[in-house]
């Protein structure tokens, strides 16, 4: 499980001084723009985002930004014991008023209380992670959960796509190794090494590595790359379904 972070990079004309008057604490919400007919325009929303740096001089100014998940780079530390991981989600959400998506997509399980100190985007990633997911800031500027489970969020046809290439390699997951903050492993099935998937979760034990297990252990992969002509409404983690011209369907 990881904690992603969006970014964009804005580069526009340098009028009226507009540097001077920049105040980098305030959110601005971003869309795209795209002409679809005769002075016909769709506007796609991008997301909510803060200006973490901008170089501006006569002509221009240039602007990184970053989502909302910036917010989430400090220092956190747990002092409730048997937490559930909707718990931390929803206090870490709430202390940085942010507001949380979907509660119910997060995991019940009681968390390990860590002994360090971590940050509230790693405390997420590693919440995600017990969840079978990944955290994002959606465009509504939400904390959401994406999970390889979820709904088709675009179905591409023969049409639409370009080139694909899938690997002869058969991937199921049959063992797990959490590492924590103890010196002893968790381990979780048995596998060989291809089998195997590795990750470092402080705030796992071994309840919630069996559940992590149980659904990894339902899933089963070939690796493939394709190209299609793209949508700029699509976010992370949303899943999209294909179909080649033998009627082949890859999700």
């Amino acid at each position: 499980g990881t904690a992603t972070s969006a970014n964009a990079t804005i580069t526009f004309l340098n009028m009226n001084n507009i540097s001077s008057n920049l105040d980098s604490s305030k959110p601005f919400y971003i869309e795209l723009g795209l002409l679809v007919d005769d002075n016909i325009y769709e506007y796609v929303p991008l997301g909510t985002f803060y200006v973490d740096k901008y170089e501006a001089d006569d002509y221009k100014i240039k602007l990184e930004c970053y989502d909302i998940m910036m917010k989430f780079e400090k220092n956190i530390a747990i002092s409730t014991d048997n937490l559930s991981v909707r718990q931390l989600v929803t206090s870490i959400a709430s202390s940085l008023g942010v507001e949380i998506e979907d509660i119910s997509k997060w995991s019940q399980d009681i968390i390990n209380k860590p002994t360090k100190n971590y940050t509230a985007r790693e405390l997420l990633g590693y919440c995600a992670g017990i969840s079978c997911g990944n955290a994002i800031i959606n465009k509504q500027g939400k904390v959401d959960l994406i999970k390889v489970n979820g709904d088709i969020q675009q179905t591409v046809s023969t049409d639409n796509w370009f080139s694909k290439k899938i690997s002869d390699t058969f991937f199921k997951v049959r063992k797990l190794i959490v590492s924590t903050e103890s010196k002893d492993k968790i381990t979780i099935g048995s596998g060989t090494d291809d089998e195997t998937i590795t990750i470092n979760n402080p705030l796992c034990n071994n309840n919630s590595a069996n559940n992590m297990y149980n659904f990894l252990s339902m899933l089963s992969f070939n690796g493939f790359e394709a190209k299609f002509d793209g949508n700029p409404a699509l976010e992370m983690g949303d899943i999209i379904k294909l179909t080649d011209n033998h009627n082949n369907v890859i999700i």
